[in-house]
């Protein structure tokens, strides 16, 4: 009787082994990321702050629906400005409300983020 046990265990063993690794496997190739990469440009050609933050707003949201998982800022333009913008704008609207206060200092770049500039 033990040695029936045993081969059984052993069976048993393997199958799950073999499980697992195709599980792992599964896992490993299904998982892909979704980069974009976008140029400073795009903001450049706003005609106000209030445009650029809105322009900021609408690819953030873009990229929450569409789950984009990286966005990569293309310095084309060569301009810390408009760089640092981009950048302090997105992190901003990434970061929970509750935690944007004591995170980030108040800077010009965040004067109209939030606000509604759709009048009626």
């Amino acid at each position: 009787m033990p040695v029936k046990s045993r081969e059984m265990r052993r069976k048993r063993i393997k199958k799950i082994v073999k499980l697992r690794k195709q599980r792992n496997k599964h896992i490993s190739n299904n998982y892909k990321t979704l980069s974009i990469c976008l140029p400073t440009s795009i903001i450049k050609n706003s005609q106000s702050p209030i445009l650029r933050t809105h322009l900021v707003s609408i690819i953030a949201r873009t990229c929450a629906i569409y789950k984009v998982d990286e966005i990569i800022i293309l310095d084309d333009l060569h301009s810390d400005e408009y760089r640092n913008f981009f950048v302090n704008n997105l992190n901003y609207i990434e970061t929970p409300q509750y935690l944007r206060k004591p995170l980030f200092p108040v800077l010009p770049d965040f004067k109209f983020t939030g606000k509604n500039i759709i009048q009626d």
